[in-house]
């Protein structure tokens, strides 16, 4: 993968922004291209009491629920919890189904990959 952005990337998750935006959920989403890869991390849909705020050493997340009635409380931590820990489930599977496909490669051709956010490379025989 390139160390560049590629633009076609960046504006494809620019397009699925407002998508998400305008049915009101929750996201995952990541793209490539042949030597590129962006993801959208979009965690704060209105049903949820989870909000990400941007500090200089990093993201702090914040729960808030003290403004709620408790009915509405406990609803809004059940979806909540509902849709990170079912993003687990699926996270898991993925990168299962995704572990196993490259090893098949690798059976044909070793390999190194590098992604440069997650700043590791992986070394595949």
């Amino acid at each position: 993968m390139k160390a560049k952005p590629d633009p076609k990337l960046k504006a494809a998750i620019e397009e699925i922004k407002p998508i998400l935006q305008k049915y009101d959920v929750a996201a995952l989403v990541v793209l490539s291209s042949e030597d590129a890869l962006e993801y959208l991390f979009e965690i704060e849909p209105s049903w949820s009491c989870m909000h990400i705020e941007k500090r200089p050493d990093g993201l702090f997340l914040r729960v808030q629920t003290t403004h709620l009635p408790e009915t509405e409380k406990k609803r809004q931590l059940q979806s909540t919890i509902g849709f990170v820990v079912g993003f687990l489930d699926v996270l898991k599977h993925l990168q299962e189904q995704m572990g196993a496909i490259a090893g098949k490669i690798s059976e044909t051709v070793e390999f190194k990959h590098w992604t440069k956010f997650l700043g590791g490379e992986r070394k595949v025989k």
